[in-house]
């Protein structure tokens, strides 16, 4: 690799006083801090790479030459070996246009679906415009338009294979500890099943053993969740709190795909994210209630079929058809699991009726922040075009509809 130029934001850094600095001009520091660490990368890359020609541990070097440590070393050469068969990827780092966050995710999901580095360029320019998360989830989607149905299967198999728990106590804190993987498909009936425990908790008795940091108050209420799940039983009466309702499997599925197979704009996705082999989705179509979840062109929910009659279930399914995301802030990537339904008619006991065309997936800021009156939201019922307003009446945000989940094919 030829050498790299440093890049003006290291002249603009050399000489910049943050503490005087407005938000535009911290905006502007944080940009060139953003080019200068991602420069520092490619430049790191260029070390490795030396190190192995010289048949030096690029390893060693690393941590006793730059101070990094272990963990760090190794993100750094692995980062480095995705670099090597991406080198437009390199020079986007050099330049500041994507960060070690956007190869690490496109390092994660080349080595599940290699097919990945021949549409390189395509995937540059994506990542050159989103967020690495946003990045991460468009690779998963390109991803899985590359693969055929026998891979995916495979894939599946893997993962089967590959679930684990594993259990252990803290002696520090005296904590007990559970760390778990799971295939797509348990995972996926997991995860429903702990959410509808946190409806049953939210109309039962109050948690009294909620933490006072915000941030930490999910997390608590998802693991008295999954502990009322798996601890408690009423000998099949199925009751709020109990352990025992049926976990629903949610998917987003094409009717093209169902009926053919696999095409080069198939839908497969778990409502909590993932996808699940066309194989296995017949045979869950063959075993399961059916809820179907009809899609206009631009993702608008048509129609949701109801396995039963509860409405606020229907309405969390056709709000996840829609968005996988929040949806009170266009941009924003809290997933859609971790988001309250926030009715844009605010609800009382005399109005605000649970219309879908009222309905939106707010995280926690956003819904704060609706509630507050630090945004205002308006939405056309029929598009579903979101228009966000400070309390001032400036728009700082803007859609023209739920957002699409189908990535452009791969050319």
């Amino acid at each position: 690799m030829a050498p790299v130029p440093a890049p003006l934001a290291v002249s603009a850094l050399a000489t910049v006083d943050v503490a005087s600095c407005d938000a535009r001009g911290l905006s502007l520091v944080q940009r060139h801090l953003r080019e200068v660490e991602s420069w520092t990368s490619s430049l790191r890359a260029a070390v490795v790479r030396r190190n192995r020609e010289l048949q030096v541990n690029p390893q060693r070097g690393l941590e006793a030459d730059l101070g990094l440590t272990p963990r760090q070393a190794r993100d750094a050469i692995a980062r480095t070996e995705v670099l090597d068969n991406a080198p437009v990827f390199e020079q986007a780092l050099a330049a500041g246009a994507v960060t070690d966050a956007h190869i690490d995710a496109l390092g994660r999901a080349t080595k599940a679906v290699p097919e990945l580095f021949g549409v390189l360029d395509q995937l540059l320019a994506t990542a050159e415009r989103v967020t690495p998360a946003e990045f991460a989830t468009y690779c998963q989607r390109v991803g899985a338009l590359l693969t055929t149905e026998a891979d995916d299967e495979a894939t599946f198999e893997r993962q089967r294979r590959a679930a684990k728990v594993r259990r252990w106590r803290d002696e520090r804190t005296g904590m007990y500890c559970l760390y778990a993987e799971f295939d797509p498909e348990t995972g996926s009936k997991l995860w429903t099943a702990i959410d509808c425990e946190l409806e049953a908790m939210f109309h039962g008795p109050p948690v009294d053993t909620l933490p006072d940091d915000p941030a930490a108050k999910n997390d608590h209420l998802a693991s008295v969740a999954l502990a009322r799940l798996v601890t408690t039983n009423d000998g099949g009466g199925g009751r709020p709190g109990t352990g025992t309702r049926r976990a629903e499997l949610q998917v987003l599925m094409d009717l093209e795909t169902l009926l053919h197979g696999k095409h080069a704009e198939s839908i497969t996705e778990l409502a909590t994210g993932g996808t699940l082999p066309v194989s296995r989705l017949r045979q869950l179509a063959c075993e399961a209630d059916i809820i179907p979840i009809v899609l206009s062109g631009n993702g608008v929910v048509l129609d949701v079929g109801r396995a039963r009659r509860l409405a606020t279930a229907d309405q969390r399914r056709a709000l996840q058809a829609m968005y996988a995301t929040c949806g009170l802030m266009p941009g924003c990537t809290v997933p859609f699991a971790h988001t309250q339904i926030h009715h844009l008619k605010e609800w009382t006991a005399q109005q605000g009726e649970t219309d879908l065309g009222e309905l939106l997936p707010g995280c926690t800021q956003h819904h704060g922040d609706a509630h507050a009156g630090r945004i205002i939201v308006d939405m056309d019922p029929v598009t579903r075009a979101v228009t966000v307003r400070d309390r001032h009446g400036n728009v700082i945000a803007s859609s023209t509809g739920p957002p699409g989940r189908r990535p452009r094919p791969p050319t």
